[in-house]
């Protein structure tokens, strides 16, 4: 299994998210920043998930 880690610049990616939808829906916020996290759990566990896209690349899934 992969290790996940996220880069400082992603850490603040995903704080810049977290921060501008709290402006309006705090609980929201907390979701979708929960949400992107556990997506790339779960891409990290299974990097073979997804459909080969080779018009983007030609090693890359989406």
């Amino acid at each position: 299994m992969s290790k996940l880690a996220f880069t400082p610049l992603a850490e603040a990616d995903l704080q810049g998210i977290l921060n501008y939808i709290a402006q309006d829906r705090p609980d929201t916020a907390l979701r979708m920043v929960a949400a992107i996290r556990e997506k790339c759990e779960f891409l990290a566990r299974n990097p073979h998930a997804g459909e080969r896209r080779p018009e983007i690349s030609p090693v890359h899934r989406c």
